[in-house]
């Protein structure tokens, strides 16, 4: 992942801003060194075993993830700022509402390219240097992953035949998705594998009765947002206890992605969406 600048949000405000290329003479904050960007511990989480091959289903999550900003200060001696007046400002930012949750955004020139969420946790200043700088640590609790900021929605792109491939070269590691789906037929089974026949891996759905035609499936494996409900009759209802035991909730791997489920004359994959995942710059 290219990245030029980093910007620090506390809600809607832009509260510190570092060009990591060739920074401005009125840049208020220069970058002097960031840390925790990369993918310094990844741990393996067994999950299953496939259906068909048996062999072991891993999850690779990232560690403890605490970003460290360390920026010299540049204040506007001509308009009699201080170094003290940006301190405060960046200080306003440790919980400037209720939440006190800021936004780390990476961004490649104009770009937008991803996203963090965390917490600031530490903010130090060397009061006895000759340098006016200032050290923050930000810890993100909540979501290790850098999260793109611009949903990819396909709807149309969708290819009209199954499998439906789907390939995302711009992430750098796996990720939730949503799913919507229209069923055209009754039926009391609706299901999403990898292959057409013995798959590896199976998300099904059971219904105690029958799904029937014109009824829309909602699916979202995204990360802390996962779901399963049932549109019918502009009635919409969580239907998680008819997902069958020892189903595999579809994830988007950074490559070329293939979904099987019920034929067209059965579903109509109406939208698959998703964000792109990063595990670091």
């Amino acid at each position: 992942m290219r990245v030029t600048s980093i910007d620090l949000y506390a809600g809607d405000i832009c509260a510190m801003s570092i060009g990591l290329r060739q920074p401005g003479d009125t840049d208020k904050h220069l970058a002097k060194a960031q840390y925790g960007l990369d993918a310094a511990e990844i741990t393996p989480r067994f999950y299953g075993r496939g259906l068909r091959t048996g062999r072991k289903f891993y999850d690779f999550e990232s560690g403890k993830r605490e970003i460290t900003l360390r920026v010299v200060l540049n204040p506007n001696y001509v308009l009699n700022e201080q170094p003290s007046d940006i301190r405060d400002d960046l200080y306003r930012s440790i919980s400037l509402d209720r939440g006190g949750e800021v936004r780390v955004v990476l961004r490649a020139g104009g770009t937008t390219v991803a996203q963090i969420y965390g917490m600031i946790t530490k903010f130090e200043v060397p009061h006895s240097s000759n340098v006016s700088e200032l050290q923050m640590t930000i810890s993100c609790e909540n979501d290790r992953i850098f999260r793109g900021i611009t949903e990819v929605v396909l709807d149309d792109e969708l290819p009209a035949t199954l499998p439906k491939i789907i390939t995302d070269t711009t992430s750098t590691c796996p990720h939730g998705m949503y799913i919507e789906l229209e069923v055209n037929a009754t039926t009391n089974t609706i299901y999403i594998q990898d292959e057409q026949v013995d798959p590896d891996w199976k998300f099904t759905l059971v219904h105690p009765v029958n799904f029937l035609d014109g009824d829309i499936i909602r699916i979202s494996s995204n990360h802390k947002d996962k779901f399963v409900t049932l549109e019918r009759a502009s009635v919409v209802t969580p239907i998680a206890n008819m997902v069958v035991a020892g189903s595999f909730w579809p994830v988007m791997f950074p490559t070329s992605n293939e979904f099987w489920s019920p034929v067209e004359a059965t579903v109509t994959w109406r939208e698959v969406s998703y964000r792109h995942a990063f595990r670091g710059v």
